[in-house]
């Protein structure tokens, strides 16, 4: 099939919270049809404006449109008859399944639950980092590739900062890397994240620096993406800086930070908050 254009779809699914879960798991759904779309089978990062398309045996077809999450979703009871065909588009891609397929759960545990069986469109763009300027500027491009997302308003504890290690280690001893991250505003005091924008490290003692693009939802970890992930060691001084075309790259007013402390332990809702100096933001 011909490729399609990237659409636009409204529709998400408390994005980040249950992309690896079955529509129908047990008290969740009844009856739907949907499931999320990446950028390969190893997922990461999940890809919008996206087409998936099902075509029946008698060529009938049902379509719909991946949201900022990648979440589609087909309705409720679609008339689906198996087996069918399965295509995701986005120009200049399409990629259709290899075998026909039977069961109307797009995320069971034999499908795409699996990690490495993601429901995917090619996106030869995705996860180039933060390369590249603007002739004259001194900037990011904006860039793919940033983490799986925890809602801000819930896990930045309603505006008042929460540091990644607070659940992935404190919590869950030795289960989890020790992340360190947070959110990306576009001002110190405001509500409103920044997708697709570069953070930089530069470590006082000469080391290489340290990158992290921000996600959907705002959200970033310096680590690497991947059916597992891993954490970056964060320099104990070090000058930050964000940025993201077509705003010139700010840097932080600290010169050199001394910590290296999680982001969520010292940035919060407001400049002179209580132990915080702002939100990490890029205005």
């Amino acid at each position: 099939m011909n490729c399609t254009p990237e659409a636009h779809s409204e529709q998400t699914h408390s994005a980040g919270n249950y992309d690896n879960l079955s529509c129908s798991k047990v008290n969740c759904h009844v009856g739907w049809v949907g499931g999320w779309v990446y950028a390969s089978a190893k997922g990461y990062p999940w890809v919008a404006g996206a087409t998936v398309t099902i075509i029946n045996q008698d060529g009938t077809k049902i379509s719909a449109v991946s949201g900022s999450d990648g979440f589609f979703y087909l309705g409720e009871n679609p008339a689906i008859s198996s087996p069918y065909q399965v295509c995701a588009s986005k120009c200049p891609s399409v990629d259709c399944n290899l075998t026909t397929h039977t069961s109307v759960d797009c995320h069971s545990a034999n499908c795409h639950a699996v990690k490495t069986q993601r429901i995917y469109v090619t996106t030869p763009s995705a996860g180039t980092g933060g390369s590249g300027t603007v002739p004259g500027e001194n900037c990011a491009q904006p860039a793919a590739g940033g983490p799986y997302i925890h809602v801000e308003p819930i896990y930045n504890r309603a505006g008042i900062g929460q540091s990644c290690y607070d659940c992935h280690t404190l919590q869950t001893p030795n289960a989890n890397p020790n992340y360190k991250g947070g959110y990306l505003y576009d001002g110190p005091e405001s509500t409103t994240t920044v997708e697709g924008a570069t953070i930089t490290l530069t470590p006082a003692d000469g080391s290489p620096p340290l990158t992290a693009i921000t996600g959907p939802d705002g959200m970033f970890f310096f680590g690497k993406n991947g059916t597992t992930t891993t954490a970056d060691e964060i320099p104990a001084g070090y000058v930050p800086c964000v940025s993201k075309c077509p705003t010139p790259e700010i840097c932080s007013t600290v010169a050199d930070h001394p910590t290296n402390q999680d982001c969520g332990d010292c940035h919060g809702v407001t400049t002179g908050a209580p132990g915080t100096t702002g939100k990490v933001y890029l205005q």
